[in-house]
């Protein structure tokens, strides 16, 4: 692809020069705000991601115990007509915005938006364009409130900015080949996330057969004898294994907390770790948080020793990690502070290894969740502390070249996410120029997968629902 043959300065700072037939022109000049009611609240329940843009309530809540959403009735939710923008204006900062591709209903405290002049501009165009982050950042300016969590951006903010537009044809040319484009890069990215789900699940086989004693790791044989745990996900373990609730492990199980206000002062590019849901990942050790804590951060939390063993108790509950620095984390996550008894270590490959019983043990409502009760309660094998030793020795041995693919294949997927969300912002501004491009009359439409986390960012930042 090239550039443009001729550009001209827009008159804006932050677009710079674009090509020299496209226009700006202000958003009250392109969209007006539906602001058509739900009578009954019957329709499809629409929801907003970062990720995904707008898609169906329901393709996003797995499992009979979770509810579409915490409203008692849809009556007077906002109705949503196929290929309007709607925008999340808490979260419009960080792209929680999109064109529907749905009819339906969503949160009274979203705003919808309709096309005016349907012969001048396509929908599409906008749903990449108003995802880039240089339209994020503009929001962000633009958005009312002190902090990153108050800020809003409502419908007479977003009318006065101003929106590259192309000639019809070439928003049309565009918003095809980034679906095409995005669909091919979705496509690699979901190969190599089922390569990931392999990968782990190999890992996980590996960590199951020695915590709960199926082999002993000094023979590769089962034990000589066995007795029953009367555990139900355990089954009969060991001989000479004990089993233990986490309150008879641990010196404290704790929750954490956020700073109050949030306010900036209380965080630093250089503090300590506070550590939150996405901090987690598939490695065993927690090391560097998205946001760190200065030192009044420090003064208004509760902060945990080295070796706390920290596991997400909302959403994903069951995602675990080992600090091995004094740190903190918010309230979503329980901190167990082991004793003598058990390795940390050792007690988070079993947290792994009973993932799935932890989420059945938790209440559900919207999102499943364990508190620190909850937690302590939970019951685990537990070895002499020189087996344990042995096991986590052998399970760090035999992991190591997993963990390696794990975070090569990883890395590429990072990789190629930058790289889409460059192609992007480099298109729909005028970059880079895609006349002459052929794109296939059929589009393989491949939607980007959610992060595990995900359900648990709707239903926390979705406000009234």
């Amino acid at each position: 692809m090239k550039k443009y043959p001729k550009y001209k300065s827009s008159g804006i700072s932050w677009l710079g020069d674009i090509p020299e037939h496209w226009e700006v022109r202000r958003n009250k000049y392109i969209f007006q705000e539906r602001n058509e009611k739900s009578v009954k609240g019957t329709e499809e329940l629409l929801t907003v991601s970062q990720y995904t843009g707008i898609t169906k309530r329901k393709d996003k809540v797995l499992g009979e115990n979770k509810l579409l959403t915490n409203a008692s009735s849809l009556e007077g939710y906002k109705t949503v007509h196929k290929n309007d923008l709607v925008i999340n204006i808490m979260l419009a900062w960080n792209g929680s915005l999109g064109i529907s591709p749905y009819h339906g209903i969503t949160s009274p405290a979203y705003s919808v938006f309709s096309i005016r002049n349907k012969n001048e501009n396509f929908s599409n165009f906008f749903h990449y364009t108003f995802r880039t982050k240089i339209y994020h950042s503009i929001f962000k300016t633009v958005s009312t409130g002190v902090i990153d969590s108050r800020l809003r951006l409502y419908p007479d903010d977003f009318f006065k900015l101003t929106t590259l537009l192309p000639p019809l044809q070439e928003q049309i040319q565009i918003a095809r080949f980034l679906d095409w484009k995005v669909g091919q890069i979705n496509k690699f990215i979901k190969t190599k996330k089922h390569i990931l789900e392999l990968l782990k699940e190999q890992k996980q086989v590996i960590i199951n057969d020695v915590v709960t004693g199926k082999i002993d790791v000094r023979t590769g044989k089962p034990y000589p004898k066995y007795k029953a745990s009367a555990v139900e996900w355990l089954g009969d373990i060991p001989e000479e294994w004990e089993v233990l609730p986490i309150k008879r492990l641990s010196k404290a199980v704790k929750t954490g907390s956020t700073p109050p206000g949030a306010d900036d002062k209380y965080y630093s590019s250089e503090g300590i770790n506070w550590f939150t849901p996405g901090d987690f990942s598939d490695e065993t050790e927690l090391r560097n948080s998205k946001r760190q804590l200065s030192a009044l951060g420090v003064s208004a939390v509760n902060i945990f020793p080295p070796k706390t063993v920290y596991m997400n108790g909302i959403g994903s509950i069951g995602k675990v990690g080992i600090c091995l620095d004094s740190a903190s984390c918010n309230q979503q996550i329980n901190a167990i502070i082991t004793n003598e008894k058990i390795s940390p270590y050792y007690l988070l490959y079993c947290i792994k290894s009973a993932k799935q019983f932890i989420i059945s043990f938790g209440k559900f409502t919207t999102l499943p969740i364990i508190n620190q009760e909850e937690t302590k309660s939970l019951i685990f094998p537990v070895p002499s502390k020189d087996g344990q030793k042995v096991i986590v020795s052998y399970i760090q041995e035999k992991t190591e070249a997993t963990d390696r693919a794990i975070s090569r294949i990883e890395r590429e997927i990072e990789l190629i996410k930058e790289y889409k969300e460059r192609l992007i912002a480099d298109v729909v501004t005028g970059i880079l120029a895609i006349r002459g491009v052929e794109v296939p009359e059929v589009i393989e439409d491949i939607e980007e997968e959610l992060p595990e986390d995900e359900p648990e960012e709707i239903e926390n930042k979705e406000g009234v629902e």
